[in-house]
């Protein structure tokens, strides 16, 4: 599902305010953002880090802007293996009215190499 189709069956199944953590990523975070301030919703913006160990943590902020920094630190420390697209599916960036502004090359259901020990203080660090 796209952000601006989980905001708005989030709105008609009576929901105030969810989530949006990707798999290592928020490149569609600032979008589900808008597409909930154009629905009535409150999007918390976040990723779903996947660390070294494949924990799986959830690191939100209270806005999208500390997340374009902590989604550039976590591209470091990707495995950089590309996607195949014909295998895992296109990881579309899109905006809020689901148009599409791009696509992720990196491969996002690896594991990265931030240990779990080490994610509250990163998340810490970029907000």
């Amino acid at each position: 599902m796209t952000a601006l189709q989980l905001v708005n069956m989030a709105k008609l199944l009576g929901y105030d305010i969810i989530a949006l953590t990707d798999h290592n990523s928020c490149r569609n975070a600032a979008s589900a953002v808008r597409a909930g301030e154009q629905a009535g919703l409150v999007v918390i913006p976040g990723m779903e880090l996947c660390t070294q160990e494949e924990a799986h943590v959830c690191a939100c902020s209270r806005t999208s802007r500390p997340q374009r920094r902590f989604e550039e630190f976590v591209q470091g420390k990707s495995l950089g293996i590309p996607n195949r697209p014909e295998i895992f599916g296109h990881q579309l960036v899109m905006d809020a009215q689901d148009r599409i502004l791009g696509e992720e090359e990196r491969l996002l259901i690896n594991a990265t190499q931030i240990g779990v020990d080490h994610v509250l203080r990163e998340a810490r660090r970029f907000g």
